[in-house]
């Protein structure tokens, strides 16, 4: 829906077996089909990357694209260095004093490591609490909660998130990224294009 209201004609959807190792007849399919773009939706650690680049899709005029995932899941997307996608996080992407925290504390609790992909949306969440309780004056309640907490914004890692009222929905940014090689970290990096705004990303409402 999003993409075909940008213009995007959507010639095929292909749908791999969630267990598959072998994705050559759902790769072939894609490269018959001969579209500009691929859109990848993928979670697991059975992922299509290194096939797609043994296919050499790209090098067919066909552009990759997909979300980029925890550090984990980075280690196995060297063969799309250079592709241009989204991310929901990585921790030098938000410029703001609460994520300097955040990477700061976590590196100094947890050996230098650094908070990963969904870190922020933890603490997101227990700021969003404190929140909601400093305005109910501790009270508690979940049905005071729910309220006070519709259409409550509130300062996180990742810059202001509301809590939609309608859907609960916690509008944020993402982040627009090319994969990038760092000299001295072993995973393709998400480099920033531009900060995609709550606005831009707020998902359709779908429960009325």
């Amino acid at each position: 829906e999003a993409a075909k209201k940008l213009g995007a004609e959507i010639v095929k959807e292909e749908y791999a077996d969630p267990a598959a190792t072998d994705f050559t007849s759902n790769i072939q399919k894609i490269i018959d089909a001969k579209p500009d773009y691929l859109f990848v939706v993928w979670a697991g650690a059975n992922s299509p990357w290194k096939q797609l680049s043994d296919m050499k899709v790209q090098e067919k005029g066909i552009k990759i694209s997909t979300g980029a995932p925890d550090i984990a899941a980075l280690s196995t997307m060297e063969p799309l260095i250079g592709m241009e996608g989204f991310t929901v996080y990585y921790h030098d992407l938000p410029k703001n004093k609460i994520n300097d925290w955040l990477v700061a504390e976590h590196k100094k609790r947890f050996d230098g490591d650094v908070p990963d992909l969904f870190t922020p949306g933890g603490m997101s969440a227990a700021i969003s609490i404190v929140e909601a309780l400093k305005k109910t004056n501790g009270n508690a309640d979940a049905d005071k909660l729910i309220t006070t907490m519709e259409g409550m914004s509130f300062e996180t890692p990742k810059g202001k998130m509301t809590y939609r009222k309608e859907d609960h929905q916690a509008l944020q940014s993402l982040y627009a990224i090319k994969l990038e090689k760092k000299d001295g970290v072993p995973y393709p990096v998400p480099v920033l294009i531009r900060e995609l705004s709550p606005e831009e990303t707020a998902p359709p409402i779908r429960n009325k």
